[in-house]
């Protein structure tokens, strides 16, 4: 072996329990290779670093449980898919969130048209003066009496001509 830098040969040919110096160095040494194998899971290079990271940690925080330093490379790149494939699942599921919900938003826009299309079918077929009127009053907000004074008929025939109109284009959108 030797002096003050360990390879995977050295791990190997001592069959024991790395202390923390010997198992830094290995870390160093593999890293570029953990960034190689994690772009070739991941695509964005932040998630990539998170998952390489994330698996730097974990062959840190458990350092102690392995028994056998000449499969530390092995074992490194296990843990290093894992969170390669975990970092996968959670960005499927924003997907599929993202896309259940524009599904959503996209049902509701069509369902939206379509009704808005089956109400102007109905108002075309409503009389022209009686359509002015509907469109005056709930398009525009004008009240009842302020569409009498501007269309210059009583108040009463305002009133009757809208309530038939609607009713008229309820019974066309409910047939």
């Amino acid at each position: 072996m030797k002096h003050g830098h360990m390879t995977f040969d050295d791990a190997e040919e001592e069959g024991t329990v790395m202390d923390d110096e010997r198992m830094i160095e290995l870390i160093i040494e593999i890293e570029p290779m953990l960034y190689r194998i994690a772009k070739k899971h991941l695509r964005s290079r932040e998630d990539q670093e998170d998952a390489v990271q994330e698996c730097l940690y974990k062959v840190w925080k458990n350092r102690n449980t392995l028994r056998q330093p000449q499969f530390f490379k092995t074992w490194a790149v296990r843990i290093l898919k894992n969170e390669c494939l975990t970092i996968g699942r959670k960005l499927e599921r924003k997907k599929k969130d993202w896309v259940d919900e524009n599904e959503f938003v996209i049902q509701a826009d069509m369902d939206q048209k379509f009704e808005y299309e089956e109400m102007y079918r109905a108002l075309n077929m409503v009389h022209h003066e009686c359509k002015r009127i509907i469109f005056m009053r709930f398009c525009d907000g004008y009240k009842y009496d302020e569409i009498a004074r501007m269309r210059s008929i009583p108040l009463g025939t305002v009133v009757s001509r809208v309530h038939r109109s609607l009713h008229r284009v309820r019974r066309i959108l409910s047939a």
